[in-house]
């Protein structure tokens, strides 16, 4: 699950609107989610 957090879930494609966000990627997920993206988006 890592692996698609660190940035799976933005390459599988299935909330690119929300990718920009990362807050509907976490709700969906969990919650975790959410700051994995942001922060791999920052770095």
């Amino acid at each position: 699950m890592l692996d698609t957090m660190l940035g799976g879930s933005l390459e599988q494609g299935s909330l690119p609107q929300d990718a920009a966000t990362g807050y509907h990627l976490g709700d969906l997920r969990g919650g975790i989610t959410v700051r994995i993206p942001l922060v791999a988006r920052e770095n």
